[in-house]
């Protein structure tokens, strides 16, 4: 964020990080248990950042894996989900993906 700031003169700007195994439920984006939000290992940005084709996106590009951080295949313009805004830390120890079986998810749709 610093490196970050001193480019461009604003703060890089969050609107989604750590979700919980609720959060993953109510936001439905991926398998509950296999987001890398839910350990904590993900973030979504907003602004220009979050924009395919944006100086601020490309320089993340550019500069993000310097800090451990990596924007997946799978999110890149003409990956499998493209989501700009989604970048993931690589730096920390790899957890491993627990998906919750469907009937575990509708317990806690319910509540």
């Amino acid at each position: 964020n610093d490196l970050y700031r001193q480019t461009w003169g604003v703060n890089l700007r969050m609107s989604s990080s750590y979700r919980c195994i609720d959060g993953q439920i109510r936001v439905a984006s991926a398998t509950p248990g296999t987001s890398q939000h839910g350990w904590g290992l993900a973030v979504d940005f907003l602004g220009p950042v979050a924009r395919f084709g944006s100086a601020e996106h490309q320089w993340l590009r550019d500069h993000a894996p310097q800090f451990g951080w990596d924007h997946p295949t799978w999110a890149r313009s003409g990956g499998s989900k493209p989501e700009p805004w989604h970048w993931e830390f690589l730096a920390a120890t790899p957890m491993p993906r627990v998906a919750l079986s469907a009937a575990e998810v509708e317990v806690r749709r319910s509540g």
